[in-house]
Parts: structure tokens; sequence; C-alpha cells
């Protein structure tokens, strides 16, 4: 706990008091400039005591139409070199991360060259206001890095600006503001004072909703809650959906949600009314929608929520063993769908570690057989240090970078899931163990190891629980 606290104080002071990032100019990176600006017609000479590119859409090479420049920042591991392009009207053509060494990639992936970053900063004006988890998304795991790209690009489109462009007015206390807010997390509360008409009215629906819901198809008083484990874990995954929401905010994550619940929903009650002839409360179902929502980069188009939450019921109603599903539901909606389109994970539903710990531990004490979660923490943990002892790596970053929201959210509620998991103790403690090894394994080589590792565990539960 304490090397947590000091990495983050640590990284804290890097951002707070470390110099603005300025343009620097290159010694060995190529400036493709053609990428943020494709309707140029032609980039002047490398100019200027802040080192850019004036860009020219017409053929006399007098109108400029933006600038395009290279900024330097430092980050975890080394700098990070990011190319920007700056419009004449003070909007971003673009960035592109040409160089960095960030070790978090390694693990979840290279999301500092996805689609999915680099494109939500297309359009942006430099009078926004850059946050991290409002207008522009949060990486799980990987907040700092995210923090330290968009502070570069803030600062020095404001330099360059300033300096070779019209001017444009932005208050020191507008920049103190939003770092301020950014880097201490008090954008709960500015969230909460702009839009409490909303989340209170969600709130107050979701108890509505909630209360008609359980008194309608199961007759039995609000304690049904917290007896029934299904109904624990519906609760459980709303409340981090508010909580991540009031960090965060609404924007698309909601909709999210609600396209992810309603499409497994709806497809749970069809299948098995065509299979029974009978229409059940699809809570499974709900549940699946919940963890799909919250695994889920919120920009993604919203056929991919659909798609996903589909394939995650119709593997639950066709791939059975012994009359169980054989794979994790959302698990296997998720692979399936990364078969098919490039999908990226940000398991926004981890947001809050604390939440999930408290919540989570809930969960265990209902489940009371819970061998094969305990079994793989300590095997990760065990297999985080030989890897840590092999790669020469500090211990505690590597604990810092593995034991995560998205980490927690794995463990509390998803391999929780008791129909994919064994019966008996001794497989389950197997099936821990097992989940554990592919998970590292594979999360050293791609971002989605943690549901890989899952599924990979799943294909031998039949044998676990014959042999045991």
């Amino acid at each position: 706990m304490r090397n947590n606290i000091i990495i983050w104080v640590t990284l804290l002071a890097v951002i707070f008091f470390s110099n603005p990032a300025s343009a620097l100019e290159p010694s060995d990176l190529e400036f493709p400039c053609d990428i943020l600006f494709p309707e140029a017609d032609s980039f002047s000479e490398l100019q200027g005591e802040l080192p850019h590119y004036k860009v020219y859409e017409d053929k006399n090479d007098k109108e400029i139409a933006g600038i395009c420049y290279v900024v330097s920042a430092p980050a975890f591991s080394a700098n990070i070199a990011i190319m920007v392009g700056l419009n004449i009207d003070h909007t971003l053509a673009g960035i592109r991360v040409l160089q960095h060494r960030e070790a978090i990639t390694r693990m979840i992936g290279d999301f500092l060259r996805e689609p999915f970053f680099y494109n939500q900063y297309k359009g942006k004006s430099i009078n926004d206001d850059f946050r991290i988890g409002r207008d522009i998304d949060a990486v799980t795991r990987a907040t700092v890095t995210n923090q330290v790209v968009a502070r570069a690009v803030w600062d020095s489109s404001l330099q360059i600006t300033q300096a070779y462009l019209p001017t444009i007015e932005v208050s020191q206390t507008q920049e103190e503001e939003t770092y301020a807010e950014e880097a201490k997390g008090l954008d709960r509360t500015n969230f909460l004072a702009e839009n409490n008409f909303i989340i209170l009215f969600l709130l107050l629906a979701s108890i509505v909703i909630g209360t008609v819901i359980i008194f309608r198809f199961q007759r039995k008083s609000m304690k049904l809650i917290f007896k029934n484990l299904n109904y624990f874990t519906i609760f459980t995954l709303t409340a981090l959906v508010f909580i991540a929401m009031l960090s965060l905010g609404l924007e698309k994550r909601l909709t999210l949600i609600l396209t992810s619940i309603i499409t497994a929903s709806l497809a749970d009650l069809g299948i098995n009314y065509f299979k029974n002839g009978k229409i059940f409360f699809p809570s499974t179902a709900i549940i699946i929608g919940l963890i799909i929502g919250l695994l889920l980069t919120p920009t993604l188009p919203l056929y991919i929520p659909v798609i996903v939450s589909f394939l995650a019921i119709l593997s639950k109603h066709i791939i059975r063993v012994n009359n169980k599903p054989l794979f994790n539901p959302a698990g296997f909606g998720i692979m399936a769908t990364l078969l098919l389109f490039p999908l990226t994970l940000s398991w926004w539903g981890g947001t809050s570690k604390v939440s999930l710990i408290v919540l989570g531990f809930f969960i265990l004490i209902k489940l009371r057989k819970v061998q094969h979660i305990f079994a793989f923490f300590f095997a990760y943990v065990f297999l985080a240090l030989i890897y840590t002892l092999i790669t020469n790596q500090s211990f505690s970053f590597i604990m810092f970078e593995v034991f995560s929201g998205a980490f927690f959210f794995f463990v509390f509620l998803i391999l929780t899931d008791p129909k994919t998991a064994p019966i008996k103790s001794k497989a389950k403690i197997f099936y821990g163990i097992i989940a554990a090894i592919a998970a590292f394994a594979l999360f050293l080589v791609t971002p989605n190891g943690f549901i890989y590792g899952l599924l990979i565990a799943n294909i031998f539960v039949p044998f676990l629980n014959k042999r045991f």
C-alpha cells in the first residue's frame, strides 16, 4: 500500500512540477505530416524557435492552413514523442505518437497508436479542457500515460498558437484549474454539480424499476437482493456503473450499458421462449449485459455491444456441457467479436478499486466456495514476482500495473461465475491456477489476456469435474 502511494505521489509530482511540454526538433524521427493533413498541397521547411512545419493548401504557398510539429514530454519510462497537427482555427487536425517506451503497453497493448486513442483528439479546440474521463477517454491502468499525452498536446498547442497563429486568450486560471482537477480527481464534484438532476433521476428510476421488477416477478421483499446471488451481482454492477459515471461522465457510457443490457435480455427472453415456451426474468442476461458494457470502450459504434451481447447469450444456450454453459458468456462474446471486428476493452467498470473490493468481498461471502478465486490470486502474484525477477523490473511497479481496477473487476465479477466453474473444491483450485497461468502468459502479449485466459480455463472444467 505504501509503495503504491509513493508511486502515485511521484507521478503526480512529475505531472505538476515538470516543465511544460514544448515543441522540440526530433533527431531521428520522421515527420509524416501528410497523415494529419491529407489535403495539404505543400509543407514549408522546418522553422522557428519552436520547430514546426507550416501547412499550405494552395499552390502559391500563401495561405497557411495549419502547423505540424512534434512535442516531447516525460512519461513513465522515457519521453513520448507526439506529432501534432494544429489547424488555423485553433482546432487539432490530429495527433500521432511517433516514439515511446511505455512499459504498460506491453501488458495492455499499444493503445497509444490505436485509432480509438488518437482519433479522439481530432477536431478538439485548444479551448477545450482536455480532461481525462470527460473529453478524453480514460484508459484503465494507463491513467498517467494518458494524462502526459493530453497535457503535452494541450500545452504545446497553446505555445504554437500564441507564437505562430492568430492570438487566442487562455487565462492562467483555466490552465491551473484544468490540471489541478484532472490530477486531483475533482471531476466527480464538478460532474455532480453540473448534472445532479440527471444523476438523481437515474438513481430514483433505477430504485423504482428494481422494486417493481422484484415484486412483479418474485413477489418477495427487497431483502431478496441480498439473498439471491444474481440480484446482488446486478446490484453490485449497477453500483459500479453509477460510481464510474460520477467520475468519467455519462456521455456514451449510459448508451453503451443500456444497449448491452437490452440486447442480452431480449436475446435471452427470445431463446428461452423458443426452447421452453415460457418467459423467465433474464437476471443472468442482465448481468452479462452489464459486464459487457463495463468492459467495452464507450467510443465503439453501437453495433459492437449488440453483436457481443447477442453472441454471449447464444453461447450460453448453445455451447453447453452437462447442461451447463462451457464458456463464460461475456468472455466468449468478446472473443468471438474480436474475430470479426477490431475491438478495444477499456475496463472502465474498474474505475473505483475500493468499491470493487468491498462489494466483491460480499460476493465471495455469498459464493462460499471460492477456492478458485484465492488460487488464481496467489498464482498470479507468484507469476508476477517471477516475471519481475527474470526481467529485472521493479516489483512494486509491476504490482502497480498488474493489480489494477481491471484485475479486481475480473477476479470479483467475471471469474466468480458459478455456472462455468468446477463443482468440487480441488477442481476449483486447479481451475484457478490454470486461469492464472493462461491469463498472465497472454497478458504479456495481448491486452485481452484476462478474457482469453478464462476461456482456456473453461475448456478444462469438464475434465476437472470428472477427475475430482
